[in-house]
C-alpha cells in the first residue's frame, strides 16, 4: 500500500513537471512571442510616425525616444526570454549563454530609459495642460529631456555588464570505478 501511496506521488510529481513545461512553453514561448511581436510592430510603427512629424514638439520627440527605448526593451525580451521558452534546448549553447550576459545590460538600460521617459512625458504633459502660461515663457525643448535620461540610463548600467559571466563545467573521470570529479572553469 505504501509503495503505491510512493508511486502515486512520483507520478502526480511527474504530471507537475509536465504541466509546468507546457505552461512555461504557452506562457514563456507563445504567449510572450506573440504580445512581444505587436509590441515590436507598434514600437515600429511609432517611430515611423513620430518621426514624419512635420512639426516636431517636444512631445512628439519624447514619444520617438521612448519608443526607441521600448522596442531595444522588448527585443531583448524576445531574445532573453521568447527563444528559450519556444526552444528550451537554447540553453545547451555556450553561445546563446554568452549572449545573455552581453545583451542582458541593454535590456535594463532600455527599460530605465523607458521607466523616465514615461515619467518626462508626464511631467511635459502636467506643464503644457496645468501651466500653459509657463510653457509658453519658458521654452524647452526635448533634449532637455531626452539627454539627461539617455546618459542616466546608459550610466546607471554600466556595472550590470560586469554583473554576470559564464562558467562552464565538466565532469572529468580519471578511472573507472572512481567517483566523478566536478571541474569549474
Amino acid at each position: 500500500m505504501i509503495k503505491n501511496l510512493k508511486t502515486a506521488d512520483e507520478q502526480r510529481d511527474k504530471m507537475s513537471l509536465e504541466e509546468y513545461f507546457t505552461f512555461h512553453f504557452l506562457v514563456d514561448g507563445i504567449l510572450l512571442v506573440a504580445v512581444g511581436l505587436l509590441g515590436v510592430v507598434g514600437n515600429i510603427f511609432c517611430i515611423v510616425w513620430f518621426s514624419r512629424k512635420l512639426v516636431q514638439r517636444a512631445f512628439h520627440q519624447l514619444m520617438l525616444t521612448l519608443a526607441v527605448f521600448d522596442l531595444l526593451y522588448v527585443v531583448i525580451s524576445l531574445i532573453l526570454f521568447g527563444v528559450p521558452g519556444l526552444f528550451p534546448w537554447v540553453y545547451d549553447f555556450v553561445e546563446f549563454n554568452h549572449l545573455i550576459s552581453i545583451i542582458l545590460p541593454f535590456a535594463q538600460i532600455g527599460l530605465t530609459g523607458s521607466i523616465y521617459l514615461t515619467l518626462a512625458i508626464s511631467i511635459e504633459r502636467y506643464t503644457t495642460v496645468c501651466h500653459p502660461f509657463f510653457k509658453l515663457y519658458h521654452s524647452w525643448s526635448a533634449k532637455f529631456y531626452i539627454i539627461p535620461i539617455s546618459m542616466f540610463s546608459v550610466l546607471y548600467n554600466i556595472p550590470k555588464f560586469f554583473e554576470h559571466r559564464v562558467i562552464k563545467n565538466y565532469t572529468v573521470v580519471e578511472e573507472p570505478g572512481l567517483e566523478p570529479v566536478n571541474i569549474t572553469v
